[in-house]
């Protein structure tokens, strides 16, 4: 592993966990959360890095299941790894499907922001089913509760990744690349009020 890749998986890690940190203080109680943006994280990450995403992913889920949403004893060791491999899978799955349609990472036409769409709802179907199912498993989500449950963690996901996808997409592109970020064809813009344009939106929507 190159020091660069060292530096993309602790970045991405730090960020799934800072946004775990940020979903798990403004969400409600209860084991499905209606806010998940460290599903934006990881589905970014898979586009981006796809073979860097499943460890990162794994590995963070287990750290902010029992340490941050302090569910970890609810789960017990097994469930909570199917669960975090589970999870991992998903934002993987929606990763291939924007990769597999050729996505524009510059969102610059209509069809690319749909296929951004295409690839959360992927995820989010994905995730929903594994972790409904690992909660069924476990207890935390009684029978008659699983359509609801389902609802809200599809809910959370694709809300949650639709909050930090096409910002991370826009901007990590060039950054990668080591170009200077040009959402659009205008004048240039300072980096801290591009920042400011392109993440206030969300926290303003939430």
């Amino acid at each position: 592993m190159t020091w660069r890749t060292a530096a993309v998986a602790g970045g991405a890690l730090a960020a799934y966990l800072l946004a775990a940190l940020w979903a798990d203080r403004v969400s409600l109680p209860g084991s499905v959360l209606v806010w998940f943006p460290p599903a934006g994280v990881a589905v970014a990450l898979a586009y981006q890095r796809p073979r860097l995403a499943l460890p990162v992913v794994v590995v963070a889920e287990l750290i902010s299941t029992r340490l941050i949403m302090e569910a970890g004893s609810a789960f017990g060791a097994v469930p909570l790894l199917v669960n975090a491999v589970g999870l991992a899978l998903a934002y993987e799955a929606g990763g291939w499907v924007l990769r597999r349609l050729a996505l524009d990472p510059s969102l610059r036409s209509a069809e690319d922001v749909g296929v951004v769409a295409l690839g959360i709802v992927a995820a989010a179907t994905v995730a929903t089913a594994s972790g409904v199912a690992v909660q069924r498993w476990v207890g935390l989500v009684a029978a008659d509760e699983v359509r609801s449950a389902a609802g809200l963690f599809w809910v959370g996901d694709v809300v949650g990744a639709a909050c930090l996808v096409p910002a991370m997409l826009v901007v990590h592109t060039p950054w990668s690349a080591g170009r200077s970020v040009r959402p659009s064809d205008g004048p240039w813009l300072p980096g801290w009020r591009l920042a400011a344009e392109v993440v206030a939106p969300a926290v303003v929507a939430i």
